[in-house]
């Protein structure tokens, strides 16, 4: 059975891949992909601006997010801004919608604002259930200012909020904390990747913890630690779980897949068969993080609602300190989007792997984008069980020695349109511009 994977750039770009819902695929088949830009930042000064681009005037756009409306659209999430560094206090939420598989994209609107007087808010997370719209996000607070290369800017998180909508995302409720800054010594809470929701119906919302000076909350203990938010109810409530931190590596922007309760070959860590089989006869979800120790670590939720998780531990996929994304796909593949690199601060290539045995073994299945200079990451997964398509939604920057060039007209092909353009970026160290870019079906250099 041949199923449609697509992508996205997390200054956002989509890109489309296929038959990755078969069971397993031979290392040497071509995958075809197919890219279309969600929203391209503008040129340069001096430089012919790029056809087809989005023109609002962002600067900065990044933390890219996937999810299929109530109507069926695909909408993408982000947060911008019209400065080109990050935590920016005019730093927003915005989203665009594809009403054609991802091929073409709306003209962005603004999702969320900054939150007064003046604070940036981080991290879409897009849900729909039930045909009603989830949105999960974190605002700065403002003792945790004077952070960035620019000293004018915030660290990330402090408080998530949530909205829903019940009319496919045209009108939203008013945000309501879930998870205070205050809560555990204070402390920023962020959010990145997108909820699981168990066999039993629970919700896990994977967060983590970041605290940037002493100013900025209490709570340095838990800085760089991961936890999941549990809701019973569907939305209604929330309980956090905070997960343990070792001391080698920092674990944030987990992400989190329900494994399938009729699956035999649950993955028990490597070493830790003999300590942790006796606690994961229930196992419930996968966790895996983003680390600085040059790999990714992951942990195992288990018991009734996911309520205890296994020590974590590093497993065998590289990891160079930068965010990963899982999925699960709907004949129980497991999808892993994420740099395949250990140097810390490398952000090519970007691959996608695929499991068929809740993640005991990673298979490559896809180069998404191997450029040599410039940056590809942020990934985030979707695989909607009411299409047969994937979608990826990650950033896209270049080395900023890189000229700008004219980008094409209409969608590029994927690696082969990365190498004839140069990506723009405004940059002051790590802080960079973007684009996104969406997927129809095309082969890859086809």
């Amino acid at each position: 059975m041949a199923s449609w994977i697509q992508w996205c750039h997390h200054w956002l770009h989509t890109l489309g891949i296929a038959l990755l819902g078969a069971p397993s695929l031979p290392t040497t088949y071509q995958v075809p992909v197919d890219y279309s830009w969600v929203y391209k930042t503008p040129s340069f000064p001096g430089s012919v601006p790029g056809q087809g681009a989005t023109r609002g005037g962002l600067l900065y756009t990044h933390m890219g997010m996937l999810t299929m409306l109530p109507n069926g659209s695909l909408a993408a999430a982000w947060q911008g801004s019209t400065d080109s560094w990050e935590g920016s206090p005019n730093q927003s939420l915005y989203w665009s919608v594809s009403s054609d598989n991802a091929q073409t994209w709306s003209p962005h609107q603004l999702l969320v604002p900054p939150r007064p007087p003046g604070l940036p808010v981080w991290g879409p997370v897009l849900h729909n259930q039930d045909g009603t719209m989830h949105l999960f996000y974190s605002a700065s607070v403002e003792q945790c200012g004077g952070w960035g290369e620019t000293g004018q800017g915030f660290s990330p998180g402090g408080d998530i909020f949530h909205m829903t909508s019940g009319d496919s995302g045209a009108t939203w409720s008013s945000p309501a904390v879930i998870y205070p800054f205050s809560d555990r010594l204070g402390i920023p809470k962020v959010t990145a990747n997108r909820l699981a929701v168990l066999d039993d119906g629970s919700w896990l919302l994977p967060v983590w913890h970041e605290g940037s000076r002493p100013d900025c909350g209490q709570g340095l203990r838990s800085n760089g630690a991961p936890g999941m938010l549990l809701s019973v109810d569907q939305g209604k409530s929330f309980e956090p779980i905070l997960l343990n931190r070792p001391n080698a590596t920092w674990l944030i922007e987990p992400t989190v897949v329900a494994l399938k309760p009729d699956r035999p070959d649950m993955h028990i860590p490597v070493g830790l068969e003999k300590d942790l089989q006796p606690k994961v006869e229930d196992p419930q979800a996968l966790a895996l993080f983003r680390t600085k120790a040059g790999v990714l670590y992951q942990s195992i939720g288990y018991g009734r609602e996911a309520r205890e998780w296994t020590q974590p531990e590093p497993i065998n996929v590289r990891n160079p300190d930068s965010k990963v994304s899982m999925d699960m796909t709907p004949v129980g593949t497991m999808l892993l989007a994420f740099n395949d690199a250990s140097q810390l601060g490398q952000r090519t290539p970007l691959t996608v792997s695929s499991s068929t045995d809740n993640g005991v073994s990673w298979e490559e299945l896809l180069v998404l984008e191997d450029k040599l200079k410039g940056s590809f990451s942020y990934p985030t997964l979707l695989c909607p069980s009411s299409t047969d398509s994937c979608f990826v939604i990650y950033t896209v920057n270049a080395n900023p020695t890189t000229p700008p060039a004219q980008a094409q007209a209409g969608t590029c092909k994927g690696r082969c349109c990365n190498r004839k353009n140069a990506y723009q970026s405004l940059r002051s160290t790590s802080r960079l511009q973007g684009w996104f870019c969406s997927a129809a079906h095309i082969s890859i250099c086809g």
